[in-house]
Formats: structure tokens, C-alpha cells, sequence
């Protein structure tokens, strides 16, 4: 699994804030996880939000030649939507991506692939926070949401 740690000093300190007032953190890391992966999802069916770059001509000729074109950039078989988990208790919470999924951080963060790492794959974000653990600004809003509700819920 991919573990990146968000370093979003005021989601953090918004969690510490929530933390410090309650002994179970378990509903808000709950609420946080499904916000994100429902997120993740959105973004392999919009293909990206911003849109992801296209596919190269080589690509979408072997997509073709094998049936799977036109289809949807990172679902030519959906293995990859498919393995991203979110687990959560009462202190974190965790979006990942399954360890048999080997290309999966190649996709999330962009590099050199292929035989000797001779193909650039651009980044396709699925996952809303870049290498940094820096969340998306939509992410962001929503995660701050979801815990200022979630504080005033608890303190009235």
C-alpha cells in the first residue's frame, strides 16, 4: 500500500482541535474516508478532475488493436479502481491502494516506466493529494468541513 502523509497544517491542527475534545475520533475518520474515496471515484469516472492528460498514440493503438478502445484512461479492466481501500480508527485514516497493484503510484504521481524506464507516464491524480500529502483544494475544503461539523455536533 502507498502511505503519504498529509502534511495540511490546518487540517491538522482542525483534527487535533476535534481530538482534544473527544476521546473517539472513529465517526469523524469514518466521514473523512468515505469523502475521499468517493472522491477517488469521481475521478476515474470523470477522468480526472482537472482532466488527466490523454493517452499517447502508441497506447491508444494497442488499446485498440486489443478491443479496449475507446474506453476510459486507467480502467482498460478496472483493476486498479478496484483496489483502492480506505481503512479508518479512531485516531487515522487511510487511502490506499492494494500492494499487488504495482503501477499504481506511477499513475497517481507521473515518471519513467517500461523497459528500462525509457517511457514518461504523466501524472493522473485518482487519489485527491499529490506526492507532498498535500490534499486538492476541493479535498481540503471538505475535510475541514467534515470535522468542523463534526466538533460543533460534539461540543454543541
Amino acid at each position: 500500500m502507498i502511505t503519504i502523509e498529509i502534511r495540511d497544517s490546518a487540517v491538522q491542527q482542525a483534527l487535533r482541535n476535534i481530538g482534544q475534545r473527544v476521546a473517539d475520533m472513529s465517526p469523524v475518520m469514518r466521514a473523512i474516508g468515505v469523502e475521499m474515496l468517493s472522491e477517488t471515484e469521481g475521478n476515474f469516472q470523470y477522468q480526472g478532475r482537472p482532466k488527466w492528460m490523454g493517452l499517447a498514440s502508441r497506447t491508444i493503438e494497442q488499446r485498440t488493436r486489443k478491443g479496449s478502445w475507446p474506453g476510459m484512461i486507467l480502467q482498460r479492466e478496472g483493476d486498479l479502481a478496484g483496489a483502492v481501500r480506505v481503512e479508518s480508527d479512531s485516531n487515522s485514516m487511510t487511502l490506499g491502494v492494494l500492494d499487488e497493484i504495482k503501477y499504481a503510484a506511477i499513475h497517481q504521481f507521473g515518471g519513467m516506466a517500461g523497459r528500462g524506464r525509457k517511457v514518461k507516464i504523466p501524472a493522473r491524480p485518482y487519489m485527491p493529494f499529490d506526492i507532498n500529502g498535500n490534499l486538492t483544494d476541493t479535498m481540503h475544503n471538505e475535510v475541514l468541513s467534515i470535522a468542523s461539523d463534526y466538533l460543533r455536533k460534539v461540543i454543541g
